[in-house]
């Protein structure tokens, strides 16, 4: 991993508690979608990086990316896969406590 993009995704991640963020939030603070993409296909590879997709909670989000990216520590997968679950659940938490479908 000796790419900018990749050194600034592990930043970011690295400076969140958990260490895991929403794509869109590391697209509009890393790259944009195409580079992070490319980054994060070699990451995940490498197992620096764990991405986990999810499902749309709602027909209006469907063009949405909801992948949650999470740093892997030591080959810890299950403790990158508990950091991307935890803020996917806060995530999904907050958009169901205000959104209100028409």
């Amino acid at each position: 991993m000796d790419g900018r993009i990749e050194q600034q995704i592990v930043a970011a991640l690295a400076a969140r508690m958990p260490e895991a963020a929403l794509a869109a939030e590391l697209e509009v603070t890393v790259a944009p979608r195409r580079a992070l993409d490319e980054a994060l296909q070699r990451m995940a590879a490498a197992r620096t990086v764990l991405v986990a997709d999810h499902a749309a909670p709602d027909i209006h989000l469907e063009s949405a990316d909801l992948r949650v990216v999470a740093l892997v520590r030591a080959d810890d997968d299950a403790a990158a896969m508990a950091a991307a679950d935890g803020v996917w659940d806060e995530w999904l938490r907050g958009f169901f406590s205000t959104h209100r479908c028409q």
